[in-house]
């Protein structure tokens, strides 16, 4: 079979296993797909029919190794990835999910070689545990020591809007505009040393 770059060149193709199990956990994870969508018959049809009659279903217990196997992988890359990077801020936020449990956040947001600002999703972490700042920090520190991040901050921002009192909406405002103008500040320190 013939396919085409995305150059416009054309080369043969030849059907992987592996790379239809990668793809197909891309599938799952970007449409939020069950794990047992790749043994549908509908779905090995389509393949069949319309990709490669060479494809077979691969069952869910297959497809939920393969999704772990594909985290750790880019987790790795992730974590090589975040050691070429001389500082990073940090973000982190609380999201409530479908079953009223809630998730705290955290990004990485550093500056690549190329001075291009870059962000990555480190974490989304269950937190079933009570909301205490002891307790979300702990979290935060977690994911740190897992990426090794622990020597790079320069900032730390952490919304918690909904536990902010009225009276401080003021004040917490000009922190988070001092925050700002002071991660600005460090960006453009680390910059002119490169």
């Amino acid at each position: 079979m013939l396919r085409y770059n995305p150059d416009g060149s054309v080369c043969s193709w030849e059907y992987s296993v592996e790379e239809a199990h990668v793809q197909l956990c891309r599938l799952i994870a970007r449409l939020d797909l069950p794990l047992n969508f790749g043994e549908s018959a509908a779905f090995e049809d389509y393949i069949k029919i319309s990709r490669s009659p060479r494809y077979s279903n691969v069952s869910r217990q297959t497809t939920s190794r393969d999704v772990e196997k594909h985290f750790k992988d880019k987790h790795a890359k992730l974590v090589e990835r975040l050691q070429s990077v001389s500082y990073v801020a940090l973000t982190s936020d609380f999201w409530s999910g479908n079953a009223k449990e809630d998730y705290l956040s955290v990004v990485a947001h550093f500056v690549n070689g190329d001075c291009d600002l870059e962000k990555r999703i480190l974490a989304m972490r269950l937190i079933d545990c009570s909301h205490s700042g002891v307790n979300i920090v702990e979290h935060i520190a977690d994911v740190v020591a897992e990426y090794g991040l622990t020597d790079m901050i320069f900032s730390l921002l952490w919304t918690m809007h909904l536990l902010i009192p009225k009276q401080w909406i003021n004040y917490y405002i000009c922190y988070l505009i001092i925050l700002v103008l002071y991660c600005c500040m460090n960006v453009a320190h680390a910059i002119s040393l490169t």
